[in-house]
């Protein structure tokens, strides 16, 4: 029997409405639908899970303690796990557009008992193909560049007499291993906006790395090169602003406003992911006649957002898609709910574009 249901739907012609709010210096446009394409109910719960897609659709489900590869249609190929591999916790993956599977986790120095960055690269049958240590530093993110070099985001305790904090930076690891000076290094003090595991904040494309930058108010993101050359900064005012219709999604209740994801859909465009979930619970009846009843909850609203470097912010609604967990090595957004079904909660895929 397939463990996965698919649902190819067709393609739907639409009438565009086209809507500008000027805010922040930058105009938002409201112009774009999302399209869905298939949605397919797999067998299996990750909800805790990240998301990896590589080129041919394969889908990569990962936590802290596993990475689960499955065909489009949700057969399994292959399973890793943390501790197989002298792994703490995995702290991130992400699939090359060569098909390799790439691991940062954090592992303990044998000896020094120094946390240690273990990188771990694999085939696309799961068989491991090479594994670099980086000593000192905790994993955060990982990105595989265009020439086979990798780009580590991790903390690092600061060695200053002065300072107590940590330190982050990007670390440009070479196809070999070798480590080189880091990149865009700061000292963290704990103060921030708390991100989404989803959310990458680490993104390298051809035009340069992009970081988000976890201590500002809104969405500000810095640009470097790939040499390390600090190259400006750009603010995104998307947390703190909102639409009227994001408002009425929800009945006009403020609502805590957080950013869900952030990744690239090309060398120089960025998509954005933002949840808005109201401050007070609501009530709403739920099934019929002697079996209805009242449930609690409190309204949501998600957006998604796509902006280049230089040009404007262009908002889309998403519903009944669920939340944007990858930008796919195919181009595609695939979007992730939960759903039950016959007592049992499974992980529905919806591969989607926009149009």
């Amino acid at each position: 029997m397939n463990p996965g249901r698919r649902r190819n739907l067709p393609a739907i012609a639409a009438v565009y409405l086209l809507v500008c709010f000027g805010f922040g210096g930058q105009v938002l446009l409201a112009q774009e639908r999302i399209v869905v394409l298939e949605r397919t109910v797999l067998d299996e719960n990750f909800r805790l899970h990240s998301l990896e897609v590589d080129r041919t659709g394969a889908l990569y489900f990962g936590s802290f303690e596993e990475i689960v590869k499955l065909q489009p249609d949700g057969r399994r190929v292959f399973r890793i796990g943390a501790e197989d591999h002298g792994l703490k916790r995995i702290a991130d993956f992400r699939v090359t557009a060569g098909g390799e599977l790439i691991v940062a986790g954090v592992a303990m120095d044998p000896q020094s008992s120094a946390v240690m960055t273990r990188v771990l690269v694999f085939d696309p049958e799961g068989k491991l193909r090479r594994s670099i240590e980086v000593g000192g530093v905790a994993a955060e993110r990982v990105e595989p560049g265009e020439r086979g070099e990798f780009f580590l985001l991790g903390l690092k305790s600061a060695d200053s007499p002065g300072s107590s904090g940590v330190r982050e930076a990007i670390y440009r690891l070479s196809s070999s291993g070798q480590v080189l000076a880091p990149i865009g290094e700061t000292e963290l003090n704990g103060a921030g906006r708390s991100l989404s595991r989803n959310d990458r904040r680490l993104v390298v494309t051809g035009r340069g790395i992009f970081l988000l930058d976890p201590a500002s108010a809104d969405v500000l993101v810095h640009r470097f090169s790939h040499d390390g050359q600090k190259l400006g900064a750009k603010s995104f005012m998307i947390v703190s602003t909102e639409s009227q219709g994001e408002r009425a999604m929800r009945g006009g209740e403020p609502a805590a406003v957080t950013l869900d994801f952030f990744s690239s859909l090309g060398s120089d465009t960025f998509v954005f992911a933002r949840a808005a979930m109201g401050d007070k619970w609501q009530q709403r009846a739920v099934g019929q006649g002697q079996q209805q009843a009242k449930a609690l909850y409190r309204p949501f609203s998600y957006t998604i957002y796509v902006a280049s470097w230089d040009g404007p912010v262009r908002s889309i609604p998403a519903q009944n898609v669920g939340l944007l967990r990858a930008v796919g090595r195919d181009g595609f957004l695939y979007f992730v709910k939960s759903v039950t079904m016959a007592g049992k909660t499974r992980t529905e895929v919806v591969k989607a574009s926009l149009k």
